[in-house]
Parts: C-alpha cells; structure tokens; sequence
C-alpha cells in the first residue's frame, strides 16, 4: 500500500474513532426536559363548619344508696400454752367452734377463714399462736346478735373485740342504677345552660365516666353497751348503708 492509501486508511479510522466518541449518551428520564414546573402555592381556607356540629357539655353524678347485703367480722384469736403444740391445738379448736356456731345458723364452712397466723415463743417452756379469723353472715337482724355469741364462745381468747365491714356480694346492678341517674342529671344539668344559651339540645354525641366510687357507714348495735342486752330484752341494729356514686361528662350536640 504507498503512502496515500495509509492516509486515508488513517483518517478513515479516524472518523470512526470520531464517530464513537462523539455519539450523544442515551438518558433514562421521568419529567419532560425543559424549564422546570412552578411550585404549587397551597391556598388554605378557614373550615366553616355546619350549625349541626355545634356541641355543649355537662357533668352530671348519680348516687344509689342501698343496704349492704353482707357483714364480714374480722377479729384476733390469740393462745397461750407451754406447748407448741398445746397451743396450736386449742386455736384450731376455737376456730372450729366458730366454725360450727356459723354452719348452725345456716351459714357454711367456707363463710369462716383465717387470713395469718403467728408464733411467738416467749421461752422454751411458753408459745402463743394467734391468727386473724374472718366470718361472713347475711346483713340481717341475726348477724350482732350471732357475733356476741362467737365473742363469748372465744371469751379471753378474742383480741380487740370484733371490727364489722359491710360489703355488697353484687355491685354491679347498683352501679348501674348510679351511671342512669348520674347521665340524667347531667342532661338536665345541659338543658340548662342551653336554655341561657337561646338554644336546644339535639343528639347525644357522647359520655365519659369520670369517677365511680363506693362508700360504706358502719353498722352498729345498740340499746346496750358491747354484746351485752338491755334488761328489757330490747335490742335495735342498725344495718349500716352503702352509697354508689358515679360522675360522668356528656356532650350534646344543639340546635
């Protein structure tokens, strides 16, 4: 090949070599090529809402004050023996005694419990056991006088006397009684602000209950003084009371 022939095999490759890098790259886009979009400008309005949405609120309480269905008497039983033994034993002798004094009233084994037991050893020839009994009965006319019996069957061996609890076996339709009320009286309590309001309730749009609680007043017996009866045989007890209370917040819609 002369020299001609080489040139412009040269320049040939050349122009290819051109060629290749000359090419324009292929891009992957996503938004058309040019000026880039003005920014959105976010036009906020004030929400004007409906005279329907419009609400008051109230609270209201309702109480429901019933008599309690059952008295738990908790009282000490302590013994003193030279034995350990001895003395365990007359305490499980005196609970069983009480024990029986229940069943025979129509109670049952399971209305008597103990709920803690202790040992104090004086000296190696002297213990004392005493345990802490509990007995459920009835709230009825029978209960003190069924106490003062159990209180002269433990004689000395009873600790501090016999304290008295009333509680309710079932609260749950008394609260219920207390929610009813406590929801009417804070609809009343709604009506009256939206009468001063000039205007009326419509739907009840929704109710919290703030607090619900449950307070008892003690029983006692009385007429004589302890367990003892009056000499004219008369005796007057008083079942003790139980209030439910319950608050709640209600909202009403107005119109």
């Amino acid at each position: 090949m002369n020299r001609w022939g080489k040139a412009i095999l040269i320049i040939g490759l050349g122009l290819a070599v051109g060629a290749c890098t000359a090419a324009p790259k292929k891009v992957a886009t996503t938004s058309p090529v040019g000026s880039p979009a003005p920014t959105p400008i976010i036009n906020v309005q004030p929400t004007v809402l409906p005279a329907s949405t419009r609400t008051i609120a109230a609270v209201g309480s309702g109480t429901v004050t019933v008599t309690p269905d059952t008295v738990i008497g908790s009282m000490g039983v302590a013994v003193q023996r030279s034995t350990l033994a001895a003395a365990t034993g007359k305490l499980a002798s005196l609970i069983a005694s009480v024990t029986r004094i229940v069943v025979a009233n129509g109670g049952s084994s399971s209305d008597v419990s103990t709920t803690g037991s202790s040992l104090y050893p004086y000296n190696t020839s002297s213990f004392q056991v005493a345990d802490n009994v509990q007995v459920r009965l009835p709230n009825n006319d029978s209960a003190m006088k069924l106490f003062a019996r159990i209180g002269t069957t433990l004689g000395s061996y009873l600790q501090g006397g016999i304290n008295t609890t009333l509680v309710s076996s079932d609260e749950d339709p008394f609260y219920a009684q207390a929610r009813k009320a406590a929801i009417a009286d804070a609809k009343e309590a709604a009506s009256a602000w939206a009468a001063l309001a000039g205007v009326s309730l419509g739907r009840l749009q929704s109710v919290s209950e703030i607090a619900a609680t449950a307070n008892a007043a003690q029983s006692y017996l009385g007429g004589g003084y302890g367990y003892q009866t009056p000499t004219d045989g008369s005796i007057t007890i008083n079942k003790g009371a139980f209030t439910y209370t319950v608050r709640v917040s209600v909202v009403y819609e107005v119109k």
